[in-house]
């Protein structure tokens, strides 16, 4: 994201990665030259989920919803 002349970001939420049994999250933010990079990755390694195992898949699924949640703060220099 390329930010507007004058401005910078205030806070940027930390380096999240959770690993779960059906595959992973990875996300990092990080600001430079005036822009801001949010590199995202989301592997699903678990091909099909069994109904015994739709508990624990709502939970990881929860946990990368959450984990996306925190957003850039911007403000003028």
């Amino acid at each position: 994201i390329e930010l507007a002349r004058g401005l910078r970001a205030r806070s940027l939420p930390e380096p999240v990665s959770h690993r779960g049994p059906f595959g992973f999250f990875e996300r990092k933010v990080e600001q430079k030259d005036g822009t801001v990079k949010i590199d995202t990755t989301l592997h699903i390694t678990a091909a099909r989920i069994s109904p015994e195992d739709y508990p624990r898949w709502r939970a990881f699924l929860a946990a990368v919803d959450a984990a996306s949640e925190p957003s850039v703060l911007v403000q003028r220099e």
